[in-house]
C-alpha cells in the first residue's frame, strides 16, 4: 500500500569519464584532487595495515573527472615483520589482482543455486548427501545426515568457517574430500557461522548436477 509497482524516478545515465590526475606534483588545474589532499585518507589505510586489519590494498578516487589510484601495503601478512627484517611479501601495485571469492558467493553461487531450484534440479531441504554421497561418510554421521542445501546457503551446516586447504591440497577433488572428512562443529541449524567450506560444496553440487564448471555456468547464465 505504500506505492504502486514500478513507481519511481527515471533518470538519464550520467557516466563518469575519468582522466589520470597529476597526483604527485599537482597543478593549478589539479587542486581539486591530489595526493596531498588525500594524505589523511592514506594515513587511515596505513594504520589499518599496521593494525593487521588487512595487509594492503588499492584505493581509487574519482572526483570531477579526475582519477587517483593509490596502492599501499603488501600482498600478505608475511610482510608485517620487525623493522630489522626484510619484507617477504610483494608490494601491492595498481595492477595487483585480488581474490573476489566472498563477492562471488552472493553474485554467482547463490544466484546459480536459486536458478537450479527454480528449474527443479535442486531442492532447498534435500540432504547434501543426495548430491554428494561421500558427505555422509565423514565424522558426526547423525548430524551430517541432516545437513541440507538450505543449511549450506545460510551458513548453518556445522562446518567450520575456514581451512587452509590450499596449503596441502593439489586439486579440487582433494578439497571436496577434505571438507567431507571435516568434523562438524555444531548441530546443523543451531548456529550461523560464515563458512567458506559450505559454499565450496555448493559449487561442487552445481557442477555435478549441471555437468558444467562453475565459471562456465556463471558466464552462460549470469554474465
Amino acid at each position: 500500500g505504500a506505492a504502486p509497482l514500478g513507481a519511481g524516478l527515471d533518470l538519464p545515465a550520467n557516466p563518469m569519464k575519468l582522466r589520470a590526475s597529476d597526483a604527485v606534483h599537482g597543478s593549478a588545474l589539479n587542486e581539486t584532487l591530489s595526493d596531498t589532499k588525500l594524505k589523511p585518507a592514506y594515513a587511515v589505510l596505513d594504520r589499518a595495515v599496521a593494525d593487521r586489519a588487512f595487509p594492503g590494498g588499492v584505493v581509487a578516487v574519482g572526483y570531477q573527472g579526475q582519477l587517483i589510484v593509490h596502492a599501499f601495503g603488501r600482498q600478505t601478512y608475511d610482510a608485517i615483520s620487525p623493522a630489522t627484517s626484510p619484507a617477504t611479501s610483494p608490494a601491492v601495485t595498481p595492477d595487483t589482482i585480488y581474490d573476489a571469492a566472498s563477492l562471488t558467493k552472493a553474485v554467482v553461487t547463490t544466484t546459480l543455486v536459486a536458478m537450479q531450484i527454480e528449474a527443479g534440479r535442486l531442492a532447498l531441504d534435500l540432504p547434501v548427501a543426495r548430491y554428494i554421497p561421500e558427505w555422509n561418510s565423514g565424522p558426526n554421521p547423525e548430524w551430517r545426515k541432516g545437513v541440507t542445501i538450505r543449511h549450506l546457503l545460510t551458513h548453518s551446516s556445522g562446518l567450520p568457517a575456514h581451512k587452509d586447504y590450499y596449503l596441502t591440497a593439489h586439486s579440487k577433488r582433494e578439497i571436496v574430500a577434505s571438507i567431507c572428512d571435516e568434523p562438524l562443529e555444531y548441530a546443523p541449524g543451531t548456529k550461523t557461522i560464515y563458512s567458506d567450506l559450505g559454499f565450496i560444496l555448493l559449487g561442487e553440487i552445481l557442477e555435478r548436477t549441471t555437468g558444467r564448471t562453475l565459471d562456465q555456468l556463471a558466464l552462460e547464465r549470469i554474465f
